[in-house]
């Protein structure tokens, strides 16, 4: 990935490609999932799934626990999206939480934008406003196309 300037440029090169290959992953494939590609879609290892779900396949219902229960970023950022209710509407407290982001940033960013609250449309512009650094949010972890796990 390109050195980031803000957290939309992880948004659009780490979140979002993943958020949509669980959503093709779901839309083309039919339970029971095998283990191993459960795995590769949540950026988790195989034991991780299998702790979860010992057969080596995986039903929707499993698939949600895992997603729910997952140690990757993706997996936590679904587990706090659900902590915090699913909100159709954001507030700055919200998008920090569950992004990992720093509060003082997402506040600043939402001031900067003249915002108090924001639907899942104005997330980008909210991500836009946020510089990044290493402080400004948690580890991701995502899988290159060759496989390999990387760390941003």
């Amino acid at each position: 990935m390109q050195q980031a300037r803000s957290f939309l440029d992880v948004y659009r090169h780490c979140i979002r490609p993943r958020l949509s290959a669980i959503d093709l992953f779901l839309r083309l494939n039919e339970p029971p999932y095998p283990a191993e590609q459960v795995a590769s879609v949540l950026a988790l290892s195989p034991h991780d799934v299998l702790h979860v779900r010992s057969s080596g396949s995986v039903d929707r219902a499993a698939f949600m626990q895992i997603l729910a229960s997952g140690e990757s970023y993706i997996c936590r950022l679904y587990r706090r999206e659900l902590e915090r209710g699913a909100p159709v509407v954001y507030t700055p407290e919200d998008v920090a939480y569950i992004y990992g982001l720093m509060p003082s940033k997402v506040r600043e960013a939402c001031a900067a934008l003249g915002i108090r609250e924001a639907t899942a449309l104005r997330l980008p512009d909210i991500f836009a406003a946020i510089p990044l650094c290493k402080a400004s949010f948690d580890s991701i972890t995502y899988t290159s196309k060759n496989g390999k796990s990387n760390s941003d």
